[in-house]
């Protein structure tokens, strides 16, 4: 065998070894690149885990389905006595109509409350004990009313609207004829 022939063989196996190891670097990265987004949605999977236990450990009138207005009128007669306000004060509580948030699977279940006589830091306080955390709760909207005067301060009367979420997939027609199918 010549010297040119050994010097062909030598080059095209250096440039097999080296083709290998580029390649074998090249997946190398990727897989380097798979396991770091693998991790990320490790992470992501541990958090939505966490809070899926937290929201378990919720009462389940809260968690699922409707807030029974007699439940929201204890709420926030319980709330009025932690705050040292007669219970008297919560005058009125008015489920509103469901309604969907645009074109998703949600609705949002509104409860007008009035409330009266109270000053602002006690109406604060009511807003703040009835969505506190345990609470699916939240302020959608407050109308204050003009005060009166008294010897306690400025007296207001508030029209709050709380509002929480319900999952309630629309009704497709054709999950809508397949059970008038099967009847």
């Amino acid at each position: 065998m010549s010297n040119t022939r050994r010097y062909l063989y030598a080059g095209v196996i250096a440039a097999a070894l080296a083709g290998a190891l580029v390649w074998s670097v090249s997946c190398l990265i990727d897989a380097r690149e798979q396991a770091i987004r693998a991790w990320s949605d490790l992470e992501a999977c541990r958090q939505l885990a966490t809070r899926v236990q937290q929201l378990d450990r919720l009462p389940r009138s809260q968690t699922a389905g409707p807030v029974d207005p007699s439940d929201l009128y204890q709420r926030g007669q319980r709330a009025l006595q932690q705050l040292n306000v007669s219970p008297d004060h919560l005058v009125q509580i008015v489920p509103e109509t469901p309604r969907r948030i645009g074109e998703t699977a949600y609705k949002e279940v509104p409860t007008q409350l009035v409330v009266r006589e109270m000053n602002l830091r006690q109406l604060v306080a009511f807003l703040l004990a009835m969505t506190n955390e345990q609470s699916t709760t939240a302020v959608r909207s407050l109308r204050l009313f003009a005060p009166r005067d008294s010897e306690n301060g400025a007296q207001w009367t508030a029209e709050i609207t709380l509002s929480y979420l319900v999952y309630e997939p629309p009704v497709t027609l054709s999950v809508v004829k397949a059970s008038e199918r099967t009847e």
